[in-house]
């Protein structure tokens, strides 16, 4: 009989949402809004030209509205066709952005969200002589407790920024640390949260 260990499931869930918050913070969003408006203009040409088509066969082939789809063809057509040919060497790019961006808004949303994730984050130093003046060494950033606890943890370079960073975590009776995560993005995660300004 195997049992889950549920602080693992956990701390790998939380380090599946700290790596997509990352990947939104990362987005090239200025790309991704040059691609969502490049789409948008291909349906709204799209659009009008079907539904001139459409009141051309509804019509019987008028010579107003054939007249309209001509007018539309020699104005819009090259455009159209323009953006048809970009886009569809872009769909894959648009996805992957897409992807990043996940239900972010802009970066903006993604910093907010990495901002307001942890429940706590602190800094301690080491050891030193009374009166001395500390420097923090190793920070901690809780993602959740009460059963699971999840926790970032690791040292701080000179400046006072993340270098290192392990994932740990506790349930009752059982404690752990995953090995198997994306490192640089939990590491750029950590880095947002101002740890040299303590």
């Amino acid at each position: 009989m195997t049992t889950e260990n549920h602080a693992e499931q956990q701390a790998r869930a939380q380090v599946a949402s700290v790596c997509a918050m990352v990947a939104a913070l990362e987005c090239d969003w200025d790309r991704l809004e040059e691609l969502r408006d490049d789409c948008a203009e291909v349906l709204e040409l799209r659009g009008e030209c079907l539904r001139l088509r459409q009141a051309q066969c509804q019509e019987g082939a008028s010579k107003g509205v054939t007249d309209a789809l001509v007018a539309f063809e020699l104005e819009h057509g090259d455009r159209l066709r323009e953006l048809e040919d970009e886009m569809s060497s872009e769909v894959e790019e648009l996805a992957e952005l897409e992807e990043a961006a996940g239900d972010y808004d802009d970066r903006e949303d993604a910093e907010r969200a990495i901002d307001e994730d942890p429940l706590s984050v602190e800094v301690r130093s080491g050891w030193g002589s009374p009166g001395d003046s500390l420097d923090p060494e190793e920070y901690r950033i809780v993602l959740c407790t009460g059963g699971p606890h999840v926790e970032l943890v690791g040292d701080l370079d000179h400046h006072g920024e993340p270098c290192s960073v392990r994932v740990q975590y506790r349930d009752w009776g059982t404690s752990g640390e995953l090995f198997d995560f994306d490192h640089e993005a939990v590491l750029t995660y950590c880095r947002q949260h101002g740890l040299g300004s303590y």
